[in-house]
């Protein structure tokens, strides 16, 4: 897919294996995320990337690990 030119960005991802990373997610577009076992695939989406969003869009009680600002 082409995707719509548009991205969401977290910033300085620092939960359990995350040491302050920074990612763009393109939006509109098919995307994987890879790495080693342990290496922080899961806590980048499934405990900071989707509570940030579930917040926001759906005022969510959840607490994601830290970061320090999405755009």
């Amino acid at each position: 897919r082409k995707g719509n030119g548009h991205s969401i960005t977290l910033h300085k991802a620092s939960g359990n294996n995350l040491k302050e990373v920074t990612v763009s997610f393109p939006l509109g577009k098919f995307i994987c995320i890879t790495g080693v076992s342990g290496s922080g695939k899961s806590s980048l989406v499934n405990k900071t990337l989707q509570p940030v969003l579930s917040q926001n869009l759906y005022r969510a009680l959840d607490q994601p690990l830290p970061y320090k600002k999405i755009t």
